[in-house]
């Protein structure tokens, strides 16, 4: 389904864009893994490369079910975070080893 999404043909393009949006709606709480095998099969980078077309409505719809299903924003890998403490921030990482660093 995804390699249709290389055709010429806006109505071609259309309903597959519109048949990816229904099944990732109807997945519901499975939608984040149809939306892994979309990415899996390369739908995910047709899907960007249509929010570049000259045709306003496959636009919108690439547009729409990147922001739906593909957007991480909002997403924080918490281990990532740095610690804060009253006065600094506090990195993970290596640790300085015993008596410091000799040059």
């Amino acid at each position: 389904m995804c390699r249709l999404l290389n055709c010429k043909d806006i109505q071609v393009i259309q309903v597959i864009l519109d048949g990816l949006s229904n099944i990732l709606k109807m997945a519901g709480t499975n939608a984040s893994n149809i939306a892994v095998v979309i990415e899996e099969a390369g739908g995910l980078d047709k899907i960007e490369a249509l929010q570049q077309h000259e045709n306003g409505d496959i636009y919108k719809m690439a547009y729409c079910i990147v922001d739906n299903y593909f957007s991480n924003e909002g997403e924080v890998d918490q281990s990532l975070a740095p610690q804060a403490s009253q006065q600094s921030f506090q990195f993970g990482g290596q640790q300085l080893p015993p008596g410091g660093f000799k040059f």
